[in-house]
């Protein structure tokens, strides 16, 4: 076939294919649009029906209403004793470590139970037994430890000291046998009272007689005599109360001066006694403060890092928490101010634990309850409520450590795709 003849053919392919092209078939058009408005309406109607809420993610922070204690040193030094081990329940109170110092607790016992000796001696001490301490290095307290123990034996000499009981033994021996003594006078007076009668009563009859002549002078004057010498008696024995009554005075006198004297030196022991233990409760509580780390409140322990023996710590370092038995969890999210219109109280959040991850433990439930209404430095505060404590959605139960954090998605209310797509478009419009 020539050049020519090939060339002709082409051109009437063309024409024909162009005749096809220019003139399609009436069933394809038809059927292209009746495809093309169902996939139309389909998907309005799927756009209907297929609706997702929005996720709002902020951070959360898990507490509990009883916060846990944190520990901390009070001083710079070196650890000398871990006596809790991490994760182990203590009681308000206990020793958790010690701090290398230079007196050991034994000693600080020792001088606790002096004082508490001491205390008790001071308060009954006719019914304690006064317990003889030994004297031994307490360092700076030791000057006090040593007067302290020479003040308890000062005292429990002043007490028991039998010189001094005979003194006031005799001077009260000697003030009974004095007021006995006067009760004899008083009686001796009520009896000579009835001799001077009867002696006056004899004078007047011998007076009588001897005017009328019936007695001698003798006689009268032996009357008169007996009656003189009865007065003069009962003034004896009157002289003789009155110096009694001197005698039982100084001695009254005595014994209470040497009772309020020794009144004033039990109170000056007890006085120096007393400042002395003050001193050195204040000594052991300084010492407690400084070198041992305390419990504050019953609970578990939670290293708040690495703790060992000789291990050098700062004032105000961190060392431990105590968690308290678990009570009701309290949750704090803090929400972006974006998208936080749409947050509403009983929605639902799930809390996606940083210490358990998400792929492994699942995610904890919960709901919000409150929610503030004043901004926090461009975030909002959302309490939430655990549906289920701390189970999680693989129906784990998670253990709880201090100020857990977590990401927080509340998930809003449902919006239909179409709604979506009508907003995108009327915020185009509108802008």
């Amino acid at each position: 076939m020539t050049k020519e003849s090939k060339h002709s053919n082409i051109e009437l392919r063309s024409e024909e294919v162009q005749d096809i092209l220019n003139r399609p078939p009436n069933w394809m058009i038809k059927w292209g649009n009746t495809v093309l408005i169902a996939m139309v309406i389909m998907a309005l109607l799927l756009s209907y029906f297929i609706k997702y809420p929005d996720v709002i993610i902020g951070k959360a922070t898990i507490s509990t209403d009883i916060p846990p204690a944190f520990v901390v040193s009070n001083v710079n030094g070196r650890i000398g004793k871990v006596l809790k081990e991490n994760g182990e329940t203590v009681l308000s109170g206990e020793i958790l470590a010690e701090l290398i110092n230079p007196i050991p607790t034994s000693s600080i016992d020792y001088l606790d139970s002096l004082l508490s000796s001491a205390s008790a001696f001071v308060s009954d001490s006719l019914n304690q037994t006064y317990k003889d301490f030994e004297a031994i290095d307490f360092y700076e307290a030791t000057g006090d430890v040593i007067n302290l123990l020479g003040a308890l034996e000062e005292y429990h000499f002043f007490l028991f000291n039998e010189s001094s009981f005979n003194n006031l033994h005799d001077l009260e021996s000697k003030l009974n046998a004095n007021l006995r003594l006067e009760t004899i006078l008083k009686r001796e007076v009520e009896l000579s009272k009835i001799d001077i009668e009867n002696a006056r009563e004899k004078f007047k009859m011998e007076e009588q007689e001897y005017k009328l002549g019936y007695v001698t002078k003798l006689n009268f004057l032996n009357a008169q005599s007996t009656f003189n010498q009865s007065l003069k008696t009962e003034e004896n024995i009157k002289r003789s109360i009155i110096q009694m009554e001197i005698t039982i005075n100084d001695l009254k006198s005595q014994i209470s001066n040497f009772r309020t004297e020794r009144q004033a030196q039990k109170m000056t022991f007890l006085a120096k006694i007393r400042e002395l233990i003050v001193n050195l409760e204040n000594y052991i509580v300084r010492w407690k403060t400084e070198f041992t780390i305390k419990a504050p409140i019953s609970g578990r322990v939670d290293y708040s890092g690495r703790i060992k023996t000789n291990q050098l710590i700062s004032s105000g370092d961190r060392l431990f928490a105590i968690i308290p038995p678990t009570g009701n969890y309290e949750t704090v999210l803090d929400l972006p101010a974006q998208g936080f219109g749409k947050v509403e109280v009983g929605q639902e959040v799930k809390l996606k634990l940083d210490n358990y991850p998400y792929n492994e433990y699942g995610f904890v439930n919960g709901r919000v309850s409150k929610m503030a209404s004043l901004p926090k430095e461009d975030t909002y505060q959302v309490e939430v409520i655990l549906e289920n404590a701390l189970t999680s959605s693989y129906n784990i139960d998670l253990e709880y450590s201090p100020e857990m954090t977590a990401t927080a998605e509340v998930i809003t209310k449902d919006l239909r795709l179409i709604e979506r797509l009508f907003n995108s478009l009327r915020s185009i419009f509108d802008n």
